[in-house]
Parts: C-alpha cells; structure tokens; sequence
C-alpha cells in the first residue's frame, strides 16, 4: 500500500487539526464497502478506505454543508469512482464486480455518516472522561468494561469496587454524556453553539424523542428560543430513527467492527495516576 497509507494512519492517531473532521469515517467506510462490495480483496478495500479518506480531507472538510446531509453525497460518488479505478487496477480473474448490490445507496450512505458522529461522540466523551476526576474515570471504567467486555452490573460492581446501583448510575451519565456530545457536535457542525444548560435540555428532549417517539418541538416547548439548533437535533433523530434498519446488532460481524472501533477509542491512554 506503500507509506502513504501508514502516514495517514499516524496523522488520524495523532489527531491532526486538518483530518478530525472525517478520522471517525474510517471504520464506518470500510463496513461500507464490506456490505456493499463483498467480492472486493481487503487489501485493495484498505486501499480505497485510504483513498476516500484522503479525497474526503482535500476536497470536503473545507466545504462542508451540513444542509446536504453530511458527507454522504460526496461518500456516494467518491467510492463508486476508487472502486473502479481499483477494479481497473486488478488484472485477476474473475473481473472485479464494482456496482453494489442494492440500487439506492442512501440509506447504507447515512448510516455511514451516523456510525461515523457516533464514534466522535465517544471520543469526545471519553476525553471528557480523562479530564475530570475519578468518579468520571469509573464512568469511563464501567462504560468500557459494558460495551466492550460485555460485563454485567454485578461483575462490573465487584471489578471496580462499587456498589450495582453506582453502575448503572456510571453507565447512565456515560449514555447522557455520548449522546450530549453527539447532540453538541450536530450543532457544531451546523456552526451552532448554546449554553450549557440549553445544551442539557436539548440533549435531554433527543433522549425522549429517540425512546418514545413524541415529537421534539412538543418536548421542548413554546418557551425554547433556539429554533436553529432544535431543527439540528430533529434531523439527528430522524436519521437515528432511519438508520436503524442498516445500523448492525452489536452482535453482528458489524456490529463487532463497530465495537472494535470503539474500542480504539476506550483503550487509549488512561487517567493519570498521581502518585
């Protein structure tokens, strides 16, 4: 694949300013293309996960518009164009197939996009998590240990010392911290801000809206003055909403890459232990 590739990686570990935006599009692409290009060779899946990357950073961040729905019209195009040329690279047989299977990209395309803000979303979470103090770092802890290890309440409890009822206490302000963050970075990227204690309450009306289906505007009431933002998060619950049908069981080979990478997130470098 030669050092492009490897230099990619580095910068996107690093956290380089310019490739923030879509390093979190890495794995979700590369499910993509398992699902909708089984017959192309991993090592040239690797490739055109490297090339979408690398034309998602020169062409899109700079001209990113969220009313277009993300990144999925360019993701479209552009991966339908690397897999060609990659197919026009391969000289086996049997020829490459580089159309995908299903006629109506859009759905897997906006689950790719989702995947993708919900993988930032931990990031954000889990630096949150690192900066504060120890009670944020068992958040961290039982957060981890749940979704990756797949830990009961009790194992959970007896590993870090405490009590049932503080894990699931952990693991609840882990749930409102990730979809806090994910809810911050829709109004982000929609060049948006409000205050913390709007923040809250806009984090809180999504949670509601996503378990029992009531609209956000009734939720959130004639009294919120921040109409831009809650027509942000309205958006961000109906593509929840529409990608649950594509979006993998955690117990699916997706659902597992998923995780996995997650996981890359959760076991980086730890809190700081003061001696």
């Amino acid at each position: 694949m030669g050092s492009t590739w490897f230099s990619t990686l580095e910068a996107i570990r690093a956290g380089e300013p310019q490739w923030e935006a879509i390093a979190c599009y890495r794995e979700p692409v590369a499910r993509y293309l398992r699902r909708a290009y089984p017959r192309l060779p991993g090592d040239v899946a690797q490739d055109v996960v490297q090339e979408v990357l690398c034309a998602m950073r020169t062409h899109v961040v700079s001209r990113f518009d969220p009313d277009r729905g993300r990144f999925r019209h360019f993701l479209g195009g552009v991966i339908k164009n690397e897999v060609r040329r990659a197919g026009a690279r391969l000289r086996s047989a049997p020829p490459l197939e580089v159309e995908p299977p299903a006629p109506d990209d859009a759905a897997p395309l906006a689950t790719v996009d989702l995947e993708a803000r919900l993988v930032r979303a931990v990031r954000r979470a889990h630096d949150g998590w690192l900066d504060a103090g120890p009670t944020q770092h068992e958040v961290l802890y039982c957060f981890a240990g749940r979704l990756l290890e797949g830990l009961s309440y009790d194992a959970l409890a007896a590993r870090e010392g405490l009590s049932t009822s503080a894990v699931k206490r952990r693991l609840q302000t882990a749930r409102q911290d990730v979809l806090r963050a994910l809810v911050a970075g829709e109004l982000e990227d929609a060049a948006l801000a409000l205050p913390s204690r709007a923040l809250a309450a806009l984090t809180k009306a999504v949670q509601e809206a996503l378990a029992g289906g009531r609209p956000l505007s009734e939720l959130l009431g004639r009294r919120w003055k921040h109409p831009e933002a809650s027509a942000a998060a309205a958006a961000l619950v109906a593509d929840v909403r529409a990608g649950v049908a594509w979006f993998p069981g955690l117990d699916s080979p997706d659902g597992q890459a998923f995780v996995n990478a997650l996981r890359s997130v959760l076991e980086g470098p730890g809190p700081e232990v003061q001696a």
